[in-house]
């Protein structure tokens, strides 16, 4: 599946995404920035990263900073998915 990461300061561009017809249909998680902005991961078909992207022009965030947003949100969300799985054993 394709993503990108989007770093968005601004809360009505954040608004805007999660609004998006298309762009909220995709997986989309929203996690904090240290300088008070969000940091958003959608990951889904090209059309919707395209109009993600602009709608949040100049926030994708670039290789290897995307990537380890990447990793970190899908680390964080494994780990909450094994968690839940330990409660109905």
């Amino acid at each position: 599946m394709n993503w990108t990461v989007l770093k968005v300061s601004d809360a009505k561009v954040l608004n805007a995404l999660l609004a998006h017809d298309i762009v909220s249909r995709q997986s989309v998680s929203v996690r904090d920035d240290t300088d008070g902005g969000k940091v958003v991961l959608i990951e889904g078909s090209d059309e919707a990263l395209a109009m993600a992207r602009d709608i949040a022009r100049d926030s994708a965030m670039k290789d290897d900073d995307a990537k380890r947003w990447y990793d970190r949100i899908r680390e964080e969300e494994a780990s909450v998915a094994i968690g839940l799985g330990a409660i109905f054993d």
